[in-house]
């Protein structure tokens, strides 16, 4: 498996080791799975979900010579879909909104732009590896998602084990935790071998939705994914998502590291949702209405 998948926060597998390991927790799991998947909208339509999964063995086993239902899937394939009563609308013509359901296995990264669950999957994502493996993990994210700010990482891992640790995580685990921290502390210092701020580099730190520009960070790696496969800026043949990152980065002000891996094609497309897409739509919307009323010229 590679170290992207490994190392990451990939829901998918956190759910797959949560329900294998904790069976007795799972539905706790499942809840906050569900929690996070509301407030981030990530969700699929029923008939959507459906047709995904007519052709499934599983699926087909149960349904035998009957039209397909969703008790059909959720027989099939448990502890999977959980619908919370909800429904939209898929268009705006449409007369009657469509059921939804929230995919507790769904195949999503998640970030520390998803702020109120980020903690607690960190956890979950820690006690679902193996304990030689904790050393490198903590290592990958301090230099990953952290871009090397020791204090910052230490200080959220102290948070953390005291937030979630007591409940969470075995004894071995949290000690093992404060030995990495204490090894790492006598390192020489990360954050002093960064590479100089050049000229051209932003100079502030931006927040999720801080609304210095018009998308935030998901909506402009979608942005991103747009305008190379449109042609307006190389392709992924051409020039590679770091650099691509380091660019976008100085014009916007997100995260460089954090950037280059969610313009990754395999990724940026779990961030096609309604609202991310949406915002997308708009924001081009608005610059071809600056170019009608500001730039283009009078015949």
């Amino acid at each position: 498996m590679e170290t992207k998948q490994r190392y990451e926060l990939y829901l998918n597998h956190i759910s797959a080791l949560e329900s294998f390991r904790y069976p007795d927790s799972f539905e706790e799991y499942k809840n906050h799975v569900v929690d996070m998947l509301q407030y981030s909208d990530r969700f699929v339509f029923e008939d959507a979900l459906m047709e995904g999964l007519k052709n499934d063995e599983a699926v087909k086993s149960v349904q035998r010579d009957e039209p397909l239902t969703m008790q059909h899937i959720l027989t099939a394939i448990p502890d999977s879909f959980v619908n919370k009563g909800e429904s939209r609308k898929k268009n705006k013509e449409d007369k009657e909104p469509t059921p939804i359901w929230y995919n507790v296995w769904d195949v999503y990264y998640i970030t520390p732009d998803d702020d109120l669950y980020y903690d607690l999957f960190f956890v979950y994502k820690i006690r679902g590896l193996d304990l030689l493996e904790l050393d490198d993990f903590l290592s990958y994210q301090l230099e990953i998602w952290y871009e090397n700010n020791l204090k910052k990482f230490i200080r959220f891992l102290q948070l953390i084990t005291r937030k979630h640790g007591k409940k969470l995580l075995p004894p071995e685990y949290i000690q093992t935790i404060s030995e990495w921290i204490a090894d790492t502390e006598k390192q020489p210092a990360l954050e002093g071998k960064e590479k100089p701020q050049a000229k051209t580099e932003t100079k502030f730190k931006r927040d999720r939705n801080d609304n210095s520009t018009r998308l935030n960070q998901e909506q402009t790696a979608l942005l991103i994914y747009c305008l190379r496969e449109t042609r307006i800026i190389l392709g992924e043949q051409y020039i590679d998502e770091k650099y691509v990152g380091q660019a976008f980065s100085i014009l916007t002000g997100f995260s460089e590291n954090t950037l280059s891996r969610k313009i990754v094609t395999s990724t940026v497309l779990k961030l096609a949702n309604i609202k991310n897409t949406q915002a997308v739509t708009e924001a081009l919307k608005n610059v071809l209405k600056f170019i009608e009323d500001k730039i283009k010229p009078e015949e």
